[in-house]
């Protein structure tokens, strides 16, 4: 019997020796786990930061290319206000982003288009003629309203370019906005500011080339952090945007947040004797890196939320400027018909009055030719103030076209409409216009016309009836309003 304790004992140190060896492996199971998720959390939300800069450039150049849409020839003042615009939000970010420049199509009927640089922010004009960018001129001719990307590739200076191109209306002819990403600066930037120790990007792009020959190509960046070692694992995250889709391929190094700390599990399996230390050890180390994952998911997060809040802030400063006038800041014609579609549907389901004013600045080319188009801006300017302290709330001013305005008046008859001309009138002749330094009268002559439910009236209807009115003010003397009648449009 004496070999039972014996016995007993060494069964009780190889079932200790045992536990103590498969706690120890459990814990470093556990800590290459923890090393993996920290890994995989980190390169995810640098994809998402990356990710959402490179949506950030259609977002800034369909903003751009909205504020010429009501343009027909874009000047030179035009295209550098937009770029002072899209500055203004680039520096809300250390993240350099692109060059930008407007394109003239000279000739479309060639095999390769003939591209003319009209106006551009800092690029060689001769550039704009490689066959990656006449790939992406000819993609964005095929998709009108649409922004197209074009094939990655280097230009002179060895730097990885990425091309996109929207089309906008130039001169009465099509023209081509275009913008250039220089990849290799983007992603250098990103790797300063987030890439930590131990890992390697590279990014590819599948990009579909319709009607080119091609249907894809494929080109690949690669960024490295500081202190890459052995590869360990890599992470792929698949997006798209647009007519590309973007791989992004994570290796990770043993060398990554100093390495999978498998030191823990190691001691553990020393021996029991030291086991309570070690338990106390891992907890304490447990929980100093859950405190770590937390405060970094916790920073992400606040990031991805100012990144949020900014890009909303973009976007409705970009909404603003797409449907006002940029000289008067009246609603745009292409806003101002959009409301008055929107308010004839309401006012024949309800039956409620609608009536429209059409008003013309007299002689407005007079000033313009006597004191320049900066003099007649400053009226326009003014003559809009004035509109607006004469119309009420939830009236709608529009201009129409250079002097010429529209004022759509919701729940209004003819009669009162008649009343807010004769307003707008007296105020408009009472007042005392700076011209040129010196005083100077300007009047306006006016034309109204109101909805009629039993003929099933269009804006446009309503509109011509209303400037016929207009014309006939005109042949009247000017410096007043006429109500249209049947016989004024014959």
């Amino acid at each position: 019997m004496k070999w039972i304790k014996p016995g007993l004992f060494i069964f009780a140190l190889i079932i200790s020796l045992l536990g103590v060896h498969w706690w120890g492996g459990y814990l470093k199971n556990r800590a290459y786990e923890t090393w993996l998720e920290k890994a995989e959390l980190e390169t995810n939300q640098i994809t998402n930061t990356s990710f959402y800069w490179i949506s950030l450039f259609h977002t800034q150049l369909r903003g751009l290319a909205a504020l010429f849409y009501g343009s027909q020839t874009i000047t030179e003042n035009e295209f550098l206000n937009g770029l002072e615009l899209i500055e203004e939000i680039e520096s809300e970010s250390v993240i350099p982003l692109s060059n930008v420049v407007l394109l003239s199509v000279t000739d479309s009927s060639e095999a390769d288009l003939l591209l003319d640089v009209v106006y551009s922010s800092d690029i060689d004009t001769e550039y704009v003629n490689s066959p990656m960018i006449q790939t992406v001129a000819e993609l964005a001719m095929e998709n009108p309203e649409e922004i197209v990307l074009g094939p990655i590739h280097r230009n002179a200076h060895g730097d990885h370019i990425l091309p996109l191109a929207i089309q906008v209306p130039n001169e009465g002819t099509a023209g081509i906005l275009l913008s250039l990403v220089n990849l290799t600066d983007f992603f250098s930037d990103l790797a300063v500011l987030y890439f930590p120790d131990g890992v390697q990007l590279k990014v590819s792009q599948t990009i579909s080339l319709p009607g080119k020959g091609l249907s894809e190509r494929v080109d690949s960046l690669t960024f490295d952090s500081s202190d890459f070692g052995k590869r360990a694992v890599t992470f792929h995250y698949p997006t798209r945007s647009g007519n590309a889709q973007w791989d992004y391929y994570w290796d990770i190094s043993t060398s990554y947040q100093g390495g999978i700390n498998t030191a823990l599990g190691n001691l553990i399996q020393l021996g029991g004797s030291v086991l309570i230390a070690l338990v106390y050890l891992i907890i304490s180390f447990l929980a100093y890196q859950n405190r770590q994952v937390n405060f970094l998911v916790r920073l992400r997060t606040q990031e991805l939320a100012e990144a949020t809040t900014a890009l909303e802030k973009a976007n409705k400063e970009l909404e603003e400027l797409a449907s006002h006038d940029s000289l008067t800041n009246a609603l745009n014609r292409r806003s101002f018909l959009e409301i008055a579609d929107k308010t004839l549907a309401t006012s024949e389901r309800s039956s409620k009055p609608l009536s429209f004013i059409m008003i013309d600045v007299d002689y407005f080319k007079n000033i313009n030719d006597r004191f320049g188009h900066a003099e007649g801006d400053s009226v326009l300017i003014s003559l809009v103030a004035v509109f607006n302290q004469v119309l009420r709330e939830g009236d709608y001013l529009g201009r129409i076209g250079g002097e010429e305005f529209a004022i759509l008046l919701w729940d209004t008859g003819i009669d009162e409409a008649t009343l807010v001309a004769e307003r707008l009138r007296c105020a408009i002749s009472t007042e005392r216009f700076l011209v040129n330094n010196q005083k100077y009268d300007v009047t306006v002559s006016m034309g109204i016309a109101q909805l009629n439910h039993e003929k099933g009236d269009t804006i446009s209807q309503i509109m011509k009836r209303a400037d016929d009115a207009l014309y006939y003010s005109k042949r009247q003397g000017r410096n007043r309003y006429a109500v249209y009648r049947d016989e004024m449009g014959k």
